[in-house]
């Protein structure tokens, strides 16, 4: 999948990334070990498959929503009884020990209490200083075309999670179901070719 990405950019930008920045989810902390052996390896393979002079420096970040850190505002000792702002951003005192990482509210909470992503940076070759990933992820929170407001993770994930439900469309359209090979899902998520260098899934 990272090598057809890298040549479509490479056909349409007429040349090659100068350096990568991916946002993952969809995976717990006990998975992050092998998705440094194998991911990120994999990543750096279909670099090199673009020739040998290509190897650019990667970045690599885990989105975690499924947890139940929350945080409450406080005026002097005293907390308050409503969100933290959008932009509130943790990363210290209660994250991971074991390797950069932060959290950030990135939403105005409109129901209920707001829930801050965790970001875990698991490889990051660029040396960018956590304020600068903490900006990036947050600018990148504002870009979702569906909405006027930042979103709660940046837009690669929000888009990811819309194409892939639009994948389960195209597959339960199909009326597949039981045990089903790689061959079906690929002819039941073929689209135009029109259609397959667009967002259309928006």
């Amino acid at each position: 999948m990272v090598l057809n990405h890298l040549q479509s950019y490479q056909e349409n930008r007429k040349a090659l990334p100068e350096k990568i920045i991916v946002y993952r989810d969809g995976v717990g902390e006990g998975q992050f070990k092998d998705l440094k052996a194998k991911e990120v390896n994999d990543i750096r393979s279909a670099c090199q498959a673009m020739g040998r002079k290509f190897n650019p420096p990667l970045t690599y970040i885990v989105v975690q929503k499924r947890h139940h850190t929350r945080f409450q505002p406080l005026r002097g000792d005293k907390p308050q009884k409503f969100n933290v702002p959008p932009g509130t951003t943790v990363q210290e005192t209660i994250t991971h020990p074991e390797h950069d990482n932060f959290f950030l509210c990135s939403q105005k909470g409109v129901l209920g209490t707001s829930r801050p992503a965790h970001y875990h940076i698991l490889c990051n070759d660029s040396k960018y200083d956590l304020y600068k990933l903490q900006k990036l992820t947050y600018d990148l929170c504002h870009l979702v075309a569906r909405c006027t407001r930042s979103v709660s993770t940046p837009a690669p994930v929000y888009y990811a999670h819309l194409a892939a439900f639009r994948a389960k469309k195209h597959i339960e359209g199909r009326g597949l179901r039981g045990q089903l090979t790689k061959t079906h899902y690929t002819e039941a998520v073929t689209l135009q070719p029109s259609i397959a260098e667009t967002m259309y899934f928006v």
